[in-house]
């Protein structure tokens, strides 16, 4: 599964998402200083994008998992108010 993080839709990050081994790997990173304030390189794994998501998803407590999250996010995308250009696109 890949992630792109984008913003004003430039993709500024793509990562790759590997649900059988948990893997998280960095296919694309634009700008560190674009980026890092979004994801940080060590949250760039498979919990660290998890939590990641949950805290840029919502502001009540989330017990989704990560294949949850981005079926949420896939069809729903994503509203962050302190970021409104950021977009999360999901793809297989």
């Amino acid at each position: 599964m890949r992630v792109t993080f984008t913003i004003s839709n430039k993709p500024i990050l793509t990562l790759n998402v590997d649900m059988a081994t948990k893997c998280v790997t960095t296919e694309y990173c634009d700008d560190p200083r674009t980026v890092d304030p979004i994801i940080l390189p060590e949250e760039r794994t498979y919990d660290g994008l998890t939590r990641r998501l949950k805290f840029l998803m919502s502001d009540k407590p989330d017990d989704r998992s990560l294949p949850e999250l981005l079926a949420d996010l896939k069809v729903n995308g994503i509203a962050v108010p302190w970021q409104y250009n950021l977009n999360v696109i999901v793809s297989e």
